[in-house]
């Protein structure tokens, strides 16, 4: 699978999770859009910024991803409001809201533990 079908792939992943929540999603019919897709969870409606990772665990049992833009830029806090990260070693999606980060550990100990698989989209620390 090539890098963009992996990226393909793993959007369409994220939107049918979230269907399977009773969530709506939509795609922005843009390219150049900051965001993947828009989540509706009837509660909130949110931007998400959709990552994928093939990424072996390293020594300590996590993944260090870099996240930016197609410009190697930071995201802006007026254009995403969660990263949702999927991890082929993990089997699943980190998902995290925005804090202003250039990267994002992923790995199932302690506090990251709660953005595994959580697809409330909750603005938690």
């Amino acid at each position: 699978m090539t890098p963009q079908d992996f990226g393909t792939y793993v959007e369409y992943l994220l939107a049918i999770k979230c269907i399977e929540e009773g969530y709506a999603v939509s795609f922005p019919l843009q390219t150049h859009s900051a965001y993947d897709c828009i989540i509706d969870t009837g509660e909130r409606i949110v931007k998400v910024q959709i990552k994928g990772t093939r990424q072996k665990k390293g020594k300590k049992g996590d993944v260090k991803l870099n996240i930016a833009d197609r410009n190697a830029q930071k995201y802006h806090r007026q254009d995403v409001d969660f990263f949702a990260v999927y991890s082929t070693d993990f089997e699943g999606f980190f998902i995290f809201p925005y804090k202003n980060q250039k990267s994002i550990r992923l790995c199932n100990k302690k506090t990251k533990a709660k953005y595994f698989n959580n697809f409330a989209f909750e603005f938690c620390s």
